[in-house]
């Protein structure tokens, strides 16, 4: 605008000061002030006298006038995305255009430009009510382009904080943790909360807006337990000890660790080169309404797939285990936080989890190996079942490797395998391979071998001489579509223990020693007692040893023994040897077995199936010091497993067998199968009672059960109850113990503490319709928890 002034007429009148006001209009660039009143001065324009009514005395007056002037124009600057300038004098307020079209009014003398604006140009005027002061005319002209690119940040760590350097342009950054985002920050640095567990990855964006870069470097921040896992196996056990868990997890699975949907289980181990490939091996129950697992496993908060998975999960379909193999090289060297999810399943059963140098079969200086053996050092691929208590089940085309160097004293490489008369319809057929190459076992004409389907275990001899001196790998397989094919053991050695294609017993059924025949016919070394009359009462250090044929018809050993109450505290302890190897005992996890302090004699059995075919020497030592008596009453070697006593609980207080819970338990309910020799055979409803003192050396009521394999299908659900409650499973929130199908005894704890100090009534319930077994084989009540013994 030309104009920068406007003439304001006056009228002065008694010294009082009238104004006449116009409108306050910007003047056009094209046009000027004017008036027909006389100028009073160069800088002014002079207005009308005003004129008063004729009734009215005018007063003596004088006329005058002032300016109007236009403010300054504001001078902008800006710093980043502030746009200041000085207070221009006298004005109220300030326009800022953008673009040429007004943005705001403010009374401040600064403007933020907004996240939003890209490429603009900006003006202020400032502007007043006052009609003395004109809006000025517009400031300097600021351009401003919004950045269209952001550089990533590079993000350090120290301990549990995480920082970077500014961005430039940046105006917040945004903190993803395991590729979710957690939150946006001015500040340069984000502190991870430490008191959480766990692997996190983490990586920062800048933004401007809706402007994000790319992420920073990832970087990965561990909060471990203070227990960091060394094993190289886990089985059920070691994984309940050892894995830290969230979500359900069915402790009731005997073979497994039970992840049902929505479950997770965490543990950190230590990779080295021995231990870069973790594999998983899963099963499943198949059945109507199983929903299969969908099972993920993350490292330091990552996922890894399994190798060969085309996706994140893999699943299992069948009751076989299938073995899944995840690689873990990149973390040699590390410590690793490793995260099991299980996203879908009724069932999602971890058999075992390990840890191996390769992919493939590793090398074993071993030359023997039963079923703990196979699962820990052979390579399983495949299809196998866990289930199976006596070995390694390739069911219908599983295989296993190892790789070993023959010698002259092991060049003779022996199998043993067996099936189930009562579970298969197809015969089994295994096949032997050294470095792939198919050997065929001595006296046989196929590339297989073949036994009968029958309980029988037969022997298989492969001849290894031509590699002896020479690392081979192994591989046994089976290739037949049967349910069951089960390695029980594998032997290299000097000696052909073949015993196919059919073992033929050449000896009677069973054959019995009692006091006066072991004197006769068993060698005998250190002392006994000849004074106690109804059996052979071993002394401290006593050891007596015979050579036998083990046959199909004779291989289990059979010790029935017993003490005195009234003259006894210290329980034996019997070591059984064959060829100067320990046999546990049946149930038992001890290389010895501690004779139960009672006067009724319980047996005790040795499983020598793996001798069959073989004539061994065996050994039975009493090692206990300081024991007065250990009785042998009678001992058979005979086709059939007669042991009364699955397991040996340490600190028993009271102790009911099969004969004891008939004679001791009140039975108010229900029936039992009295046809079942190893233990008390509960049926649907049978309901037993006794009353009980609870004490601290006796708090823990356990119950060792069994079933039949072949002949369950349903599980029995075995409560306790101390009036009308319900006392809960040990490792369970469950109110009763779901008894799995299983032909090995499994113990179940019951915690009384509550009730230290009285004497109280239990109630045991089978409360499991449609069950054909559940075989209490012990009942104890001692100091200590045994459960999953």
């Amino acid at each position: 605008m030309k104009n920068s002034k406007k003439i304001i007429p006056l009228v002065i009148m008694a010294s009082t000061l009238l104004f006449g006001c116009q409108n306050n209009k910007e003047p056009s660039s094209s046009s000027s002030s004017s008036s027909s009143n006389t100028p009073i001065s160069s800088s002014t324009t002079p207005i009308s006298s005003v004129s008063t009514p004729s009734s009215t005395p005018t007063p003596s007056s004088s006329s005058s006038t002032i300016e109007a002037t236009k403010l300054a124009a504001p001078v902008i600057s800006r710093n980043d995305l502030i746009v200041s300038w000085d207070k221009v004098p006298n004005a109220e307020k300030y326009e800022v255009y953008i673009n040429g079209e007004l943005d705001s009014t403010q009374i401040m003398n600064k403007y933020e430009i907004p996240l939003t604006a890209s490429d603009i140009r900006i003006v202020v005027y400032a502007i007043s009510s006052n009609e003395l002061f004109l809006k000025s005319d517009a400031s300097n002209e600021l351009a401003y382009k919004a950045p269209t690119s952001l550089s990533a940040p590079v993000i350090s760590m120290t301990g549990n904080v995480v920082s970077w350097a500014e961005v430039e342009n940046a105006r917040e950054y945004s903190v993803y943790i395991n590729g979710e985002y957690i939150t946006r920050t001015t500040e340069t640095s984000y502190t991870i909360n430490s008191a959480d567990l766990g692997a996190y990855s983490i990586y920062v964006t800048a933004n401007y807006g809706s402007l994000t870069s790319e992420h920073s470097n990832v970087l990965t921040y561990k909060n471990l337990p203070e227990k960091i896992s060394t094993r190289t196996t886990y089985d059920r056990a070691a994984m309940y000890e050892d894995f830290a868990t969230t979500g359900e997890i069915d402790t009731g699975v005997g073979e497994g660790f039970d992840m049902k949907s929505g479950s997770k289980a965490t543990f950190a181990h230590a990779i080295d080169e021995t231990t870069k490939f973790l594999t998983v091996s899963i099963r499943v129950f198949h059945r109507d309404g199983e929903t299969y697992p969908s099972f993920s496993v993350k490292v330091d908060g990552e996922i890894v797939r399994a190798e060969g998975a085309d996706k994140d999960t893999v699943t299992v379909e069948t009751d076989a285990s299938q073995t899944f193999v995840y690689d873990l090289s990149s973390k040699v060297g590390e410590t690793v936080f490793i995260e099991f999810a299980e996203a879908a399943a009724t069932h999602c059963v971890l058999t075992q989890v390990k840890f191996i140098e390769s992919m493939g079969a590793k090398h074993s200086d071993n030359t023997s190996w039963d079923r703990t053996g196979l699962y820990d050092e052979w390579y399983m691929e495949g299809e196998i079942k866990t289930g199976v208590g006596e070995g390694l089940d390739l069911a219908g085309s599983g295989k296993a490797s190892i790789k070993v160097t023959p010698k002259e004293e092991t060049k003779l490489l022996n199998v043993t395998f067996r099936q189930f008369e009562n579970q298969d319809s197809v015969k089994a057929r295994v096949q032997v391979t050294v470095n792939d190459k198919v050997i065929r076992a001595t006296g046989t004409d196929t590339d297989y071998a073949e036994g009968e389907i029958n309980d029988t275990r037969y022997v298989f001899c492969y001849d290894l001489s031509e590699y002896v001196g020479k690392e081979v790998k192994i591989t046994i397989a089976s290739v037949a579509e049967t349910q069951h094919c089960v390695i029980t053991a594998v032997q290299m050695k000097n000696v052909d223990s073949s015993s196919h294609p059919v073992i033929v017993p050449d000896a009677p059924e069973t054959t019995d020693w009692n006091k006066a025949s072991i004197i006769s016919d068993w060698t005998i070394s250190g002392g006994y007692n000849s004074g106690v009359g109804e059996g052979f009462d071993m002394q401290s250090g006593c050891t007596i040893s015979k050579e036998l044929a083990v046959t199909s018809a004779q291989k289990y050993l059979n010790i029935s023994a017993r003490m005195f109450v009234s003259q006894d505290t210290d329980q034996p302890e019997l070591v059984v040897k064959v060829n100067d190897t320990i046999v546990k005992g049946v149930g038992i996890g001890n290389d010895y077995t501690s004779v139960i302090l009672s006067d009724k004699g319980y047996v005790y059995t040795y499983d020598l199936s793996a001798y069959v075919g073989q004539t061994v020497t065996v050994s039975i030592n009493q090692r206990k010091s300081g024991v007065n008596h250990c009785v042998v009453q009678k001992i058979s070697l005979s086709s059939t497993d007669d042991h009364t006593i699955f397991a040996q609980p340490e600190g028993v207080k009271q102790f009911w067998t099969k004969a004891d819970i008939i004679s001791d338990w009140n039975r108010t309910a229900g029936n039992f199968n009295e046809g079942v020799g190893e233990g008390y055979d509960m049926q649907a409803g049978c309901t037993l009672e006794k009353e009980i003192t609870v004490t601290e050396d006796c708090k823990y009521l356990n119950i060792q059960v069994r079933m039949f394999n072949g002949q369950d299908t349903n599980n029995p659900h075995l409560a306790l109850k101390v009036g009308d409650s319900y006392v809960k499973v040990v490792g369970t929130n469950d109110n009763y113990a779901n008894i799995q199908i299983r032909d090995d005894g499994r113990v179940y704890t019951y915690d009384l503490s509550a009730y230290v100090g009285q004497t109280i009534t239990v109630t045991l319930v089978q409360e499991q319709s449609e069950v054909n077994h559940c075989v209490l084989q012990f009942i104890s009540l001692q100091g200590q928890d045994i459960h999953n013994s």
